[in-house]
């Protein structure tokens, strides 16, 4: 770092390699960084922060990449350009569904996470229970005509199984006003399986759907 002499009181700013500023009225000038080059960002150690970042969207990815085909359709309307539904998940996740345990671990808190995104209207007491052919039944009250709600309206229901990361879905099922939907899962993971629901409507021009915000029912 140098003073800046009179004969250079006006300039301000870089020039060159040279970066000119001025501190309590008087000016100084100190060279630009080197920039690093490829290799050099390469080889250099990650920031505690860039690591945190990281862990962060592995466990994003983790949780969400197995139900992939769920996410791109309760997502649909995030689609633009190069960017695609599973980036607004995960934005979604890391930010609203991250927390430490006892032990200070980072985990995913299922009961914050949203399957979908969405201004349709949703659900009005939702429930579900295994039914006695081995079947989870999402049931609901019909709200047809609260808001925007219409009797149309199809139901989607996602079963996560997370020890494993198998999954069970319904993307486009009952409607609205027959309020309720089944779907078959296996029973050995009868108590395991994490619930999610929301309702969609098919736009008719296009391939586009109005989609609710979905509703996280518990572990059944």
């Amino acid at each position: 770092m140098a003073r800046v002499t009179n004969t250079h009181a006006d300039l301000q700013g870089t020039i060159g390699n040279t970066i000119i500023y001025e501190v309590n009225g008087e000016k100084f000038a100190r060279k630009t960084p080197r920039k690093l080059t490829s290799k050099e960002k390469e080889n250099r150690p990650p920031t505690e922060l860039q690591l945190f970042h990281q862990q962060k969207l592995s466990l994003a990815s983790d949780f969400l990449f197995p139900i992939l085909e769920v996410i791109e359709f309760g997502y649909h309307n995030f689609k633009s350009g190069m960017k695609r539904g599973i980036h607004q998940a995960t934005s979604n996740l890391m930010n609203k569904a991250l927390y430490f345990n006892e032990e200070e671990e980072l985990l995913v808190d299922p009961s914050q996470v949203m399957i979908s995104q969405g201004k349709l209207t949703g659900f009005s007491n939702p429930s579900a229970v295994w039914t006695e052919e081995g079947k989870v039944r999402l049931q609901w009250d019909n709200n047809t005509g609260i808001a925007d709600a219409k009797a149309k309206d199809q139901v989607m229901i996602l079963l996560y199984h997370l020890r494993s990361k198998l999954s069970f879905a319904v993307l486009q099922g009952n409607f609205r006003s027959q309020q309720q939907q089944e779907i078959l899962a296996p029973l050995q993971f009868q108590g395991e399986l994490h619930i999610y629901a929301a309702f969609s409507r098919h736009i008719k021009r296009g391939r586009k759907f109005d989609i609710s915000d979905s509703e996280y029912l518990g572990v059944i």
